[in-house]
């Protein structure tokens, strides 16, 4: 009888066979060899670039033997032997050559023995000069170019003070005197210098002649201290203005001559117009009248513009020369558009103002 084989019962195993894996080597070692490694190419590099740079240049052999020699001392010592400078001695003049002998004359014969010859009297040299004086030979010196010199004479004495007055007045005359303070004799009387009062104009103002021009307070103005009303409102204002107007001037100088209240009281102004700001001037309208002062000018040129075209027109090189009568001349403005001014117009009921130039005392009037 037959026994079936139970594979378990034999002798070999039919698991499949599967090969262990392979022990690696641990990471933190992989990262260790990895950081000498890069340690060691740099201390390779840096020992190359360290050699590169050096300087070629060798010691020499008795200073690396000896070494750096020590540096000199830096104190001299004295010399005991140097002497101070002495003084240089003075050079004193020759003394003069003594003179010739006196000639004998050869034409006369006597038996008389020649006179003696007495020798000259000995001449002293004179001192030798110094060249820096004491300061007592200065003091000398001085004294005497001093007393030679006039005399200054100085008068202490007291001067009276009646002609001290005198004399400093006539000295001076020109100069300016000390301003002193002086007060208000009548302040509720007195329209104090550069006040503004304002006023509406009633007639209207042209430029193109000087003229006349009127206008009338349109406020009160009361005195200094402001206890009386001195110019009352409808008070009446006469002026004259001018016709200097000049290219780029946009007001009119107007100069209030006189100032009349409703009660007669009539008073001298002497002052300026100027706006209700203060400004000089009365502003207004400007005509520049461009077309009387340029408009020959400009047709001139337009009639010699049109000579050049027609002239070109021609073409080719023809030598025709087309001009008009005057083409010639100035194409500038002629004197009499030179003397056209612009003219300013201020028409009637124009605020305006009156800048006070000078205190004005109402003493005769009538308080208020």
């Amino acid at each position: 009888m037959s026994t079936a084989l139970d594979p378990r019962q034999g002798s070999e195993d039919i698991r499949p066979v599967v090969a262990k894996a392979q022990r690696r080597a641990p990471t933190w070692l992989l990262v260790g060899a990895v950081v000498i490694a890069g340690l060691g190419l740099f201390v390779f590099l840096e020992g190359r670039r360290q050699a590169a740079t050096a300087p070629t240049v060798e010691p020499v052999a008795t200073e690396v033997i000896m070494g750096t020699a020590a540096p000199p001392p830096l104190f001299v010592p004295i010399d005991p032997q140097i002497e101070a400078p002495q003084p240089l001695p003075l050079a004193s003049e020759p003394p003069p050559p003594p003179p010739p002998p006196y000639p004998m004359p050869t034409g006369l014969v006597t038996s008389a023995a020649p006179p003696p010859l007495t020798s000259a009297p000995a001449v002293n040299p004179a001192p030798p000069t110094q060249i820096a004086a004491s300061n007592a030979e200065r003091g000398t010196v001085q004294t005497a170019e001093q007393s030679s010199a006039p005399a200054l004479v100085i008068d202490t004495t007291s001067v009276p003070a009646e002609t001290a007055a005198a004399e400093g007045g006539a000295a001076g005359a020109n100069t300016s005197s000390a301003v002193r303070t002086s007060r208000i004799q009548r302040p509720s009387s007195t329209v104090l210098q550069g006040t503004l009062i304002p006023a509406v104009l009633e007639t209207a103002l042209d430029s193109s002649r000087p003229g006349q021009v009127r206008a009338i307070v349109s406020r009160d103005i009361t005195g200094f201290d402001g206890s009386r009303v001195l110019i009352p409102r409808g008070s009446r204002l006469v002026g004259n203005y001018e016709a200097d107007l000049t290219d780029g001037q946009s007001r009119a100088f107007v100069e209030w001559t006189r100032l009349v209240r409703p009660d007669g009281v009539s008073i001298a102004l002497g002052s300026p117009a100027a706006d209700l700001q203060g400004r000089a001037g009365v502003p207004g309208r400007v005509n520049s009248r461009f077309l009387a002062r340029f408009g020959s000018a400009l047709l001139q040129t337009t009639l010699n513009l049109g000579a050049s075209a027609a002239g070109r027109s021609l073409g080719g090189e023809s030598s025709v020369v087309v001009a008009l009568p005057g083409a010639t001349q100035n194409l500038g403005a002629s004197p009499a558009a030179s003397a056209i001014r612009p003219t300013l117009n201020v028409a009637a009921g124009a605020r305006v103002s009156v800048f006070v130039a000078r205190d004005l005392e109402f003493s005769s009037g009538t308080p208020r």
